[in-house]
């Protein structure tokens, strides 16, 4: 499912979801990564947890940019979603789902 960003064009890929809040990534083809929620009526805890695990926050979302020096996205990505200690109602669950962009 996609999710759009601030940017014109910015998409982003669901990772992750429960009744409140997305998490979806972008991934470059170059190898870097953005991280990006969004919620509606999270709880505060939810928001807790998302700013613990490095998300810079703002009103209505938060983000994360990150330069993985070659580890796997599926790496980043799951370590991400399952050390927010958030209860999920989905996520990704393998690599394949992942969408590379070209740029």
């Amino acid at each position: 499912q996609k999710v759009h960003g601030t940017s014109k064009g910015s998409v982003y890929y669901l990772v992750a979801r429960n009744a409140r809040v997305r998490v979806a990534a972008r991934i470059y083809k170059a190898g870097s990564i953005s991280i990006r929620a969004e919620w509606q009526e999270a709880t505060p805890d939810e928001l807790e947890k998302l700013k613990a695990a490095g998300l810079v926050m703002k009103a209505e979302y938060a983000s994360l940019h990150l330069d993985p020096a070659g580890v796997p996205a599926s790496r980043i990505i799951g370590a991400f979603v399952m050390g927010t200690g958030i209860e999920w109602q989905e996520v990704v669950k393998s690599g394949a789902e992942l969408v590379v962009e070209n740029s």
